[in-house]
């Protein structure tokens, strides 16, 4: 009882918070992002070697210079979508017209009258949370995959912020997870893999990003290989002038390695087929270098336990 009325307080405390950060005028929510970017740069300095060392295997030709430039943008961008992941639970269709943009629906749309529900790939790139509540919010069937709290009080109060708008969520590594998702596709819905994250055995497999080893989890490819379901890249960003952007792009195709007949293995088709979906995912990073989390560990060393 105490627990759950505590879980009350916390979820009405942040929805006026919400409605009050919605008051605000966008510069303002970007100076204060900018300033906890700058201290995490400057003063707390968390994981900067992470940072820099990731954007330089992406752009090796870079010079110091512009290495730390775009750590710092990077970081400022990171403090903004902080700060506005408390416009959630103020979404509403008023405010998601007046400073939102969805571009590229036809290519959602042309998948789900296949028929077999949508595969959503994305990132960790802008502020996701907005960008899926957004859509959700406008009437979109969209189940996200992702992990849990192991603090059930902490688990409710983040999940009730993250879902008045009628996103759904699907436990990563719960019992029920593949059953939740097969379902999820046969009502023609779509579900959303975030595979831009480091994975190792036994969820993921040895691939390439951005031409360096690594490991990526497979799910998505399995899920592909079984459903035939389609594969549409959605991803998110900000522009300057405060109009949060969702962006669809077209269905990867099938890479020709799979067309007809073939003696590949499961586990060669998997790979065939992540590296695919990585390198969609890396032509987004390169448009958009500014709003990618560059602090995961994406390149960790690849170990068979």
């Amino acid at each position: 009882m105490v627990k759950d009325l505590f879980v009350q307080f916390v979820t009405k405390f942040v929805q006026g918070i919400s409605h009050l950060f919605w008051i605000l005028p966008y510069q303002i929510r970007h100076f204060l992002g900018f300033v906890l970017g700058f201290l995490w740069w400057s003063v707390f300095k968390f994981r900067r070697f992470t940072i820099y060392k990731n954007l330089k295997i992406v752009f090796p030709a870079h010079s110091h210079s512009q290495i730390t430039f775009l750590a710092k943008k990077s970081l400022k961008w990171m403090g903004v979508h902080a700060i506005e992941f408390f416009l959630v639970p103020g979404l509403s269709k008023g405010r998601i017209q007046k400073y939102t943009k969805i571009i590229g629906q036809e290519h959602f749309d042309l998948a789900r009258q296949q028929g077999k529900g949508v595969l959503l790939l994305s990132l960790h790139l802008g502020n996701a949370d907005l960008a899926l509540n957004i859509l959700a919010k406008q009437g979109y069937p969209i189940w996200l995959i992702t992990k849990v709290f192991k603090n059930p009080l902490v688990n409710k109060i983040w999940f009730n912020l993250r879902s008045n708008t009628g996103l759904k969520y699907i436990s990563a590594h719960g019992k029920s997870t593949a059953y939740d998702i097969f379902k999820a596709l046969s009502k023609n819905e779509a579900v959303i893999f975030v595979l831009d994250q480091f994975m190792g055995p036994p969820y993921g497999i040895e691939t390439q990003f951005f031409n360096k080893k690594t490991g990526t989890a497979y799910g998505l490819s399995s899920f592909a290989l079984k459903t035939k379901a389609p594969i549409v890249p959605v991803y998110t960003y900000q522009t300057e002038s405060g109009v949060t952007i969702v962006q669809f792009v077209p269905e990867i195709k099938a890479p020709s390695e799979l067309d007809g007949p073939n003696e590949l293995s499961l586990v060669e088709k998997q790979i065939i087929l992540t590296q695919s979906y990585n390198q969609a995912l890396e032509q987004i990073i390169i448009n958009h270098p500014e709003h990618w989390m560059w602090v995961h560990r994406r390149w960790k060393k690849w170990q068979i336990t």
